[in-house]
């Protein structure tokens, strides 16, 4: 068989592209390797000769040889090669424990709903009252009653093996800080509420208790778990309203007034998420939900009617429910759910207005 010439002009371009093609892998794969045709020279002068005649260069590779004589090789020059610093770099992400941040760094409620769900009763219930002592300190007790949910389900190994092994130390930390702080507060605001008002201090104790339960059950995801948390976030007004001589009966309408307006907003995102699922009957859930709402917008404006509330206080069921009853027709997409929030919010905040100027 004859073995193939490579000599003379002809084969000059593909031996240089060999070369270079691989230099250029020798570069990529140790940075100090030289790069290009006049960096080998000068860091390897034994290469000089092979370069003189490509051709011979690419048959001895070829034939298994090396790349230049043994009377013509020069002594092997190191090239150091870091030592895998790009894996490092792109591995570095995937480390199991990476650099702690902050003290309350995802230790805050995720839900930005659960903001609005005990703001807003407790901003209205401070307005009514005056905003007493005693009414500031049951407001430190809720709001930190709220901090405390999140290190609390991450120490139960709700958010997973990995971020509990990571996260532990700081949420146990975030945790007894914001249950002292919660302790205190419920304390000093128990001692300075009014007498007739403190037996109204166990309806958020027993509803949050109750929230306890489905969360240690993994059930505080479902309908009837959201609309239980807001019913004993929200049940916090009751007796920051009472702080400042409000009659026990307004007190329950403000919180039977936010407590409908969040279970109907919870009931119509999450027909809006239900809807968009595979296999879902979207008409049948679409009517299903509006019917559900205007039921129970009816009554509850019926009853105030009937009871002789302000009209005020009566209007004030209407901005979420409203809402909440295009949602249940109009069925967005997922989405928009940033802007459903939001969308939520501000009708609370309007329910806010109304309930604060009928109570005052």
């Amino acid at each position: 068989m004859m073995r193939p010439h490579f000599s003379g002009a002809p084969h000059r371009p593909a031996a240089v592209w060999l070369l270079a093609h691989f230099r250029k892998r020798a570069s990529r794969f140790c940075p100090g390797a030289p790069a290009s045709r006049a960096q080998g020279l000068r860091a390897s002068p034994g290469l000089s000769a092979p370069l003189a005649h490509p051709g011979r260069l690419l048959s001895r590779t070829l034939a298994g040889t090396t790349l230049a004589p043994s009377h013509e090789r020069a002594p092997p020059t190191s090239v150091p090669c870091p030592p895998t610093l790009e894996v490092d770099r792109i591995m570095s992400p995937l480390s199991t424990h990476p650099t702690p941040g902050s003290l309350i760094q995802g230790l805050l409620p995720r839900e930005h709903g659960v903001w609005f769900q005990l703001g807003l009763p407790l901003v209205t219930a401070l307005f009514v009252s005056g905003a007493p002592a005693s009414a500031l300190w049951l407001s430190g007790a809720a709001f930190a009653c709220l901090l405390a949910h999140e290190p609390l389900v991450l120490l139960l190994g709700h958010r997973g093996a990995r971020r509990g092994e990571r996260d532990s130390g700081r949420a146990r930390v975030w945790g007894l800080l914001v249950g002292t702080v919660g302790a205190v507060c419920f304390a000093l605001g128990a001692v300075t509420l009014p007498p007739e008002a403190r037996p109204f201090l166990a309806m958020p104790l027993i509803l949050g208790g109750e929230v306890l339960l489905f969360v240690w059950n993994r059930q505080e995801r479902t309908l009837s778990g959201e609309v239980l948390a807001s019913l004993a976030l929200g049940a916090w007004a009751v007796p920051v309203a009472m702080a400042g001589g409000m009659p026990a009966s307004t007190a329950m309408t403000l919180w039977g007034t936010y407590g409908l307006s969040f279970a109907l907003a919870t009931l119509a995102v999450r027909l809006v998420i239900a809807s968009h699922r595979p296999r879902a009957h979207r008409t049948q859930l679409r009517c299903t939900g509006a019917v559900l709402v205007v039921a129970l917008l009816t009554t509850a404006v019926l009853w105030a009617l009937d009871s002789g509330l302000h009209p005020l206080r009566v209007v004030a069921l209407l901005p979420v429910g409203l809402v909440a009853l295009g949602l249940c027709v109009a069925l967005p997409s997922p989405r928009r759910l940033h802007s459903i929030g939001w969308t939520l919010g501000v009708a609370g905040t309007l329910t806010l207005v109304l309930l604060g100027v009928g109570l005052s």
